[in-house]
């Protein structure tokens, strides 16, 4: 019996043939979203399971390139939240499944891989009920502590935790909430994002000169861009610059307050492509990354992934200590302060100024504990353990 994988005839794949390479179908909304470059790499990076992916929306082809991607999902319109959870509430009230789109789709999916990644907890809870299987399932953040959104998805996470072969947190604070919401503990798993080691050159911080800092990452309330501007303002640096890259709803109240407050020194810049990006990381000599819990729940999930590139990079590291953040940097070398708290966050800043004698060292240090816990090989290999332990789920 042949086994067709995008239009190609297949054998059948066991786990007793050895050097055969088996494959794993990735499912996800929009492939890529350029703040997604972690989602990325973490399918693309090669291994011993042949991926492809299955999403709503082909984005970014260019500055993302992967060929085994198709764009066969239902649309948002049909197969958005609001959309599908209206098909989950008429289930739990009526007791039956009623038809719909979504699942059908993803039915037809189902002989293609040996195993299923949905990525984001409602992609997950989709597939097992359209009966794919085994289903690894990987949480990010918002579907796992956004209070609005597990009032809509909470009631199918029970069946999700019953029937997924392992849910996959990004550090061991994500793994603790996930274990929280109702998964076994021996089913969850951790997998560190990934750091582009093997293309991003460490370089040592300038020992002297006019200071640049830099915050990155979408414009929303969890990243704590509120509390890092006004740490910032606070210090009163003189000469120093403060690049605010990205966009999102949070923007223009950002600009306002730098207004208000004749903030001096502040630049923002959209999202630029990852060249771009990484350039303005290793034009700075700070990242500031003050992440918090946003007032509806949502969280990092895991951390920001400027926080490995930054590492990498050579670039001096202070951040909240918020969800994973304490996990992904080394703790000896970043300055580190309590979530929420504008004080410590100010004080930790100007440790950081004060302590340029020792950024050298804490550069080399953040730099090695990215390759060490998230370098690419690394990372693929644990990806593709728990790949192989799926496959014997059930």
């Amino acid at each position: 019996m042949q086994r067709c994988v995008n239009g190609r005839s297949r054998a059948p794949v066991h786990d007793w043939v050895i050097g055969v390479v088996r494959s794993v179908l990735h499912l996800t909304g929009s492939f890529v979203e350029a703040s997604q470059a972690w989602l990325y790499d973490i399918i693309t990076a090669p291994g011993s399971f042949e991926a492809s992916v299955h999403c709503e929306k082909r984005l970014n082809s260019t500055l993302f390139p992967f060929d085994e991607v198709w764009a066969d999902l239902p649309s948002s319109r049909r197969f958005g939240r609001d959309w599908v959870t209206r098909q989950v509430n008429a289930r739990t009230a009526a007791g039956v499944a009623p038809r719909n789109y979504w699942r059908r789709v993803l039915r037809g999916l189902a002989p293609r891989a040996d195993v299923v990644h949905a990525h984001f907890g409602h992609f997950g809870w989709m597939a097992i009920d359209a009966g794919l299987s085994p289903v690894v399932v990987s949480f990010y953040g918002f579907d796992a502590y956004s209070r609005q959104w597990l009032s809509h998805w909470g009631r199918v996470y029970p069946a999700l935790f019953a029937r997924g072969a392992s849910f996959v947190a990004e550090g061991p604070a994500m793994a603790e909430r996930l274990i929280q919401l109702g998964a076994a503990r021996e089913r969850v798993r951790v997998l560190p994002l990934m750091a582009d080691v093997t293309s991003l050159n460490w370089r040592p911080p300038r020992p002297d000169g006019p200071l640049h800092i830099l915050m990155a990452g979408r414009l929303v309330e969890k990243k704590g861009f509120r509390l890092g501007l006004e740490a910032f303002a606070r210090l009163g640096l003189r000469g120093a610059t403060l690049t605010i890259v990205g966009s999102g709803p949070e923007e223009q109240a950002l600009k306002r307050a730098v207004a208000r407050h004749a903030i001096p020194g502040v630049r923002f810049v959209p999202f630029v492509s990852r060249r771009e990006y990484r350039a303005l990381i290793s034009d700075s000599d700070i990242l500031l990354q003050p992440s918090v819990t946003a007032r509806n729940g949502d969280s990092e999930g895991g951390a920001p992934t400027v926080l490995f590139d930054a590492q990498a990079i050579g670039v001096v590291i202070v951040a909240s200590d918020h969800a994973d953040i304490p996990y992904v940097v080394d703790t000896g070398a970043a300055y580190l302060s309590r979530e929420g708290d504008v004080e410590g966050l100010s004080a930790a800043l100007a440790a950081a100024v004060d302590g340029r004698g020792e950024w050298r060292d804490r550069s080399l240090a953040g730099r090695q504990h990215v390759e060490d816990q998230h370098g690419p090989r690394q990372v693929a290999a644990r990806r593709d353990e728990i790949y192989a332990e799926a496959t014997q789920f059930g």
